[in-house]
C-alpha cells in the first residue's frame, strides 16, 4: 500500500435549461428594483432557502499505460538481434463512453452571497478490446505478469468505478445582466477502483505457459481540498451555458 499526494483538475462545459422564477436584481442608481433578463432563468436568489439538483453525466475515461500486446512484428529477427517482443504496434485497452450522475443539495443564505452545498458523483465505465495475430507476423504480451509468448490472440476487458463527494462553501457574483460567476472552496473525498483482465491464447493447443489470464486491479481512496469557479451565461428564453473549472489537492492511499 502506498500513499500519494495528487493534484486533480476538472473542467466541464454544459448547456443548461433554466427554471422559472421571479428574481429581481437591483439596478445601480435606481430608487427601486427592476426586472432584468435573468428573470425566469434561475430559482430566486433574493432570499434564504434550500435547493436540490441532479445532473446526468456522459463521459469517457482516457488512461495511459494500458497496453496489453504488441502486434505486427517479424516472426524471425535478423542475425545478432535479440528478441525483446517489442517490435510492432501496441494494442491498448480503451474505455467506451458511459453514463453517470451527480446529486447535490444546498442552502442559500443571502442574495448573491454565500451558499453551503454538498454533492455526490458516481460514474462507472468499462471497455473491451481484442487483437489477433496477423499472417506471417507476431503477437506478444506486454504485461510482465503474463507467461504467454507466441500468441494467436489476446482479449482485454477493463472496468473503472469513480465516486466522489464534496462539501463546498460558495459565493455568487452577478457580473452583468447576463453573466453569473460563483467561487467555491471546500473539502473533497472519494474512491476510485479499477479491475482489468487480459486473456492470452497461445498459437499451439493449450499447454503450460501458453494460455493464461492476467488480472490487474487497484483502488485509491482520497481526501483533500477543492477550489474553483463556475460561470453561467444567460442566452434567453430560459436557456443558458454553464461552465465549471475546479482543482483539488488530494491525499490518499493506493493499493
Amino acid at each position: 500500500m502506498k500513499k500519494y499526494l495528487i493534484a486533480s483538475f476538472l473542467l466541464s462545459i454544459s448547456a443548461a435549461s433554466a427554471y422559472p422564477s421571479r428574481e429581481l436584481v437591483e439596478v445601480p442608481n435606481s430608487p427601486s428594483k427592476q426586472t432584468c433578463p435573468l428573470e425566469g432563468y434561475r430559482p430566486p436568489t433574493d432570499a434564504m432557502g434550500g435547493y436540490i439538483y441532479g445532473e446526468w453525466l456522459f463521459w469517457r475515461v482516457l488512461e495511459g499505460e494500458t497496453d496489453y500486446a504488441v502486434k505486427g512484428g517479424p516472426i524471425t529477427l535478423p542475425p545478432n538481434q535479440v528478441a525483446m517482443n517489442a517490435i510492432g504496434n501496441l494494442e491498448v485497452a480503451e474505455y467506451d463512453w458511459s453514463s453517470g450522475f451527480r446529486l447535490g443539495a444546498g442552502w442559500r443564505f443571502t442574495p448573491y452571497r454565500w451558499e453551503l452545498e454538498g454533492n455526490y458523483t458516481y460514474y462507472s465505465a468499462d471497455g473491451s478490446n481484442a487483437a489477433s495475430r496477423p499472417a506471417l507476423q507476431s503477437l506478444n504480451s506486454t504485461t510482465p505478469e503474463s507467461t504467454s509468448t507466441g500468441l494467436a490472440r489476446a482479449r482485454s476487458h477493463i472496468d473503472l468505478s469513480y465516486q466522489m463527494g464534496n462539501l463546498l462553501l460558495a459565493k455568487k457574483f452577478l457580473l452583468d445582466k447576463y453573466l453569473i460567476m460563483r467561487y467555491l472552496f471546500g473539502v473533497t473525498g472519494g474512491w476510485l477502483e479499477q479491475d482489468w483482465k487480459i486473456h492470452y491464447f497461445g498459437i499451439v493447443p493449450p499447454t503450460t505457459g501458453r494460455n493464461n489470464i492476467t488480472h490487474i486491479s487497484w483502488s485509491f481512496w482520497n481526501i483533500g481540498l477543492r477550489t474553483g469557479l463556475e460561470g453561467e451565461w444567460y442566452l434567453g428564453k430560459g436557456f443558458g451555458l454553464a461552465s465549471t473549472f475546479t482543482a483539488a489537492l488530494l491525499y490518499g492511499q493506493y493499493k
